[in-house]
């Protein structure tokens, strides 16, 4: 599979469509509905809860999926290196989707949610998932040989909806210790 083939570009288009419209639609409606205090946010803060909740599904979705890789995915746990890689690039190509639609609303929202560091995170992590598509290697995009089962570096997504936890939780309280150092610590166990 090189690193355009018509999979790849098809999955990260449809990732890419997919963020977009739980950011603008899905992402609103629910919350609307889930979340009474989503509603009293003004302007910038829904686009910073609607940017968490979108960022909180990409995290479980990749997460989840590069555990079903670590546990079942027979190529890439009988030789880490040079195993197929074809589920390794669909998760990829997953989050390639996600990053380009993220770096897209980072840049038209730059008020309410634009940060410098986000941009080259994204930036470089898109530089590198490039590199794993090309060199056609599992090892690049976090599979490394004579380690530890659970090396996937998705796998450290499943811990981002914990960190987002406090942004939803201050957004809708103004009782709620926002941003306390002791609560993250809390938050991590």
């Amino acid at each position: 599979m090189d690193p355009f083939s018509q999979l790849i570009l098809l999955i990260s288009v449809v990732s890419f469509c997919t963020f977009q419209w739980l950011f603008h639609s899905v992402s609103p409606w629910a919350s609307s509905r889930i979340s009474p205090g989503f509603l009293k946010l003004n302007h910038k803060q829904k686009i910073e809860w609607n940017s968490r909740t979108v960022s909180t599904l990409h995290a479980l979705l990749v997460g989840l999926f590069c555990l079903y890789i670590l546990f079942f995915d027979e190529a890439v746990n009988q030789d880490p290196v040079w195993g197929d890689p074809t589920l390794v690039k669909i998760n990829v190509s997953i989050t390639t989707g996600y990053l380009i639609s993220d770096l897209l609303l980072i840049f038209y929202y730059w008020r309410a949610i634009g940060d410098k560091f986000f941009v080259i995170h994204h930036l470089a992590a898109l530089y590198a998932y490039y590199y794993v598509l090309q060199l056609h290697r599992s090892v690049l995009a976090g599979f490394r040989p004579n380690c530890t089962r659970l090396d996937c570096v998705h796998v450290l997504m499943l811990a981002v909806p914990v960190v987002l936890l406090e942004g939803f939780l201050c957004a809708c309280s103004d009782t709620f210790p926002c941003f306390e150092p002791i609560f993250l610590l809390k938050s991590l166990f």
